[in-house]
């Protein structure tokens, strides 16, 4: 079962949060400032069933990328410099694809002290839709990540997912929201 809830619509507004009907909750500012000056650290990687999606809009056309799938990893804690870094990989029946990744050994991933995560920069980046339009990172005009780590209602463990939104946009020629939701488990050593 999900720690998070996410939807999105056809226009590509999305929503998030924490699974409410288990009581799992955003970690509030407090919890996270208590979990970053305490002294375990955190070292968190995904369970295999992060779940992303996103709308593009092209041509006049909004596309649905609605087979998506999210890998994480998530650190926190005591001395070490709080940071992030996943791949997310979505794509359609109709032969459109988004790949993109935010590196975690090199901080690519930013977590602000109180808890949201933000993007530093991209390591890679790529927008396939049928038709033979293709956009690389080099092209991008607007990039953003944000998200919230997710907390269980029992508080043990401290952080148990992640939930949040990106938005790319290559130029005038197209724009992508999209929203995407992990569960995260303790993990030794990188996974990317």
């Amino acid at each position: 079962m999900s720690n998070w809830e996410w939807g999105i619509w056809n226009d590509g507004t999305v929503q998030y949060f924490g699974n409410r009907y288990l009581g799992h909750s955003f970690l509030s500012s407090g919890d996270y400032q208590a979990i970053v000056n305490g002294g375990q650290v955190y070292t968190l990687v995904d369970d295999g069933t992060g779940q992303a999606a996103a709308v593009v809009h092209y041509g006049g056309v909004n596309r649905l990328l609605d087979v998506g799938t999210v890998s994480m990893q998530v650190q926190v804690g005591a001395a070490a410099t709080p940071r992030w870094g996943g791949a997310f990989n979505l794509g359609n029946g109709n032969g459109d694809a988004l790949s993109f990744s935010v590196d975690y050994a090199s901080y690519g991933g930013t977590i602000s002290p109180d808890g949201r995560l933000g993007l530093n920069s991209l390591a890679s980046y790529s927008l396939s839709l049928n038709g033979g339009a293709s956009f690389d990172r080099a092209s991008l005009s607007q990039q953003n990540i944000s998200g919230r780590l997710i907390q269980p209602a029992s508080g043990s463990p401290a952080i148990n997912g992640a939930a949040g939104e990106f938005h790319f946009a290559n130029g005038t020629a197209v724009s992508l929201d999209g929203v995407f939701g992990v569960n995260l488990v303790p993990g030794a050593g990188l996974k990317r």
